[in-house]
């Protein structure tokens, strides 16, 4: 496993278990490292229903080495480096950013 990855691994959810929406509300929570992806939860709407979804760490590092490199990362380079969240809709890009 690559550096990048361990040192993502140690500071989630050690220091980050909760992950801010990019318009407000409840935040993202991490719920477990699971298979190499990063699975978090949120509620629906009302409060009902918890909803789940993925990040793989591959993308995670992905995302992190291209922001030390250009030092931005933004939606166009998400659905470029990280089709697998992407796929799952937009919230991923608030849990990797």
């Amino acid at each position: 496993m690559s550096s990048v990855r361990s040192k993502i691994q140690a500071i989630v959810p050690k220091s980050h278990s909760k992950f801010k929406k990019l318009r407000g509300g409840d935040p993202y929570h991490f719920l477990a490292w699971d298979k190499g992806y990063l699975r978090y939860w949120f509620w629906d709407s009302g409060k009902t229903y918890k909803n789940t979804k993925r990040v793989p760490l591959t993308e995670i590092e992905a995302a992190a080495k291209e922001c030390l490199a250009k030092g931005l990362f933004d939606r166009a380079a998400f659905s470029v480096l990280c089709p697998i969240a992407a796929g799952d809709g937009p919230c991923g890009f608030a849990v990797i950013s």
